[in-house]
């Protein structure tokens, strides 16, 4: 998710020259450059905790939202660690609150195909979309092609199977098995966000 589009000078800037900047000019511009530089991770956490993939997008507006009024309230020294924190005691917040509606599951429940809707919304959510392609790539070959060919040139079960010369319960096989390794390897990238 990208905050306003920022202009190519400030992504030489450190975190704390763009934090002293919008504390002392008030520049929205430069606050949307710094969010969105931890957006992804923003949003990784928030799908953490929150286990629901639309509600974590809506966390992740919040909490933009929330970030002036934030900023003001705080000294901050590390960006990377102080968003990290309210990301997460807004996510408790959300739980809290939602208590009796959010059923408590376990991380290992989130749906891949929650992600395949990064796969197709790059402009918002290049990092995420980026991290999947990096994480398609560790895969077994049959699982990794199987993959790619159904997700992104949405071939059919029969197509692939007769380009990689298998039959269509293997591609089927292929594409259960990468897509639960695939959704691991999301996950351990989800539990190794803490910044």
């Amino acid at each position: 998710m990208h905050f306003l589009k920022s202009k190519n000078k400030l992504s030489n800037k450190t975190d704390i020259e763009l934090l002293a900047h919008y504390s002392n000019f008030k520049d929205q511009e430069y606050l949307a450059e710094l969010y969105n530089r931890y957006s992804h991770l923003v949003l990784l956490v928030c799908v953490k905790y929150l286990k629901d993939m639309e509600a974590a997008k809506d966390a992740v507006m919040d909490i933009y939202e929330n970030l002036v009024k934030s900023i003001s309230k705080n000294k901050i020294e590390n960006f990377k660690n102080w968003i990290y924190s309210v990301t997460k005691n807004h996510c408790l917040m959300i739980k809290r609150k939602n208590s009796s509606k959010i059923e408590e599951t376990n991380i290992s429940n989130i749906n891949f195909m929650e992600y395949d809707t990064f796969l197709h919304q790059e402009d918002d959510n290049e990092f995420t979309a980026e991290l999947i392609r990096e994480k398609i790539k560790i895969l077994k070959k049959n699982q990794r092609e199987c993959i790619e060919r159904f997700y992104f040139n949405k071939q059919s079960y029969k197509e692939i199977a007769e380009i990689i010369s298998e039959t269509e319960n293997s591609v089927k096989s292929y594409l259960q098995n990468g897509k639960r390794n695939l959704r691991r390897l999301m996950l351990e990238a989800v539990k190794e966000s803490e910044f």
